[in-house]
């Protein structure tokens, strides 16, 4: 069995959900991060459902896929 160097997370669970300022400039925490578009997705929804006031974002690797309270530049 082969092992990998420490530093391919974002390799191996390429799916995040974060929890970004209000503005969108500053990540505040990430809230899980998946090797399935599924299990992101579901944890994207329970983020949502427990912080229904903050923005919360689904990536895959640096692609947005889902966002929660999208902040539209200049407007927030």
């Amino acid at each position: 069995m082969f092992s990998r160097p420490m530093g391919h997370l974002e390799d191996d669970l390429p799916f995040r959900v974060e929890h970004w300022d209000a503005a969108g400039a500053r990540l505040e925490q990430t809230l899980s991060a998946s090797a399935d578009l599924k299990l992101g997705r579901a944890a994207f929804a329970e983020a949502v459902r427990q912080r229904p006031a903050q923005r919360i974002v689904l990536r895959h690797k640096t692609r947005v896929i889902d966002e929660h309270n999208k902040c539209v530049r200049g407007l927030h």
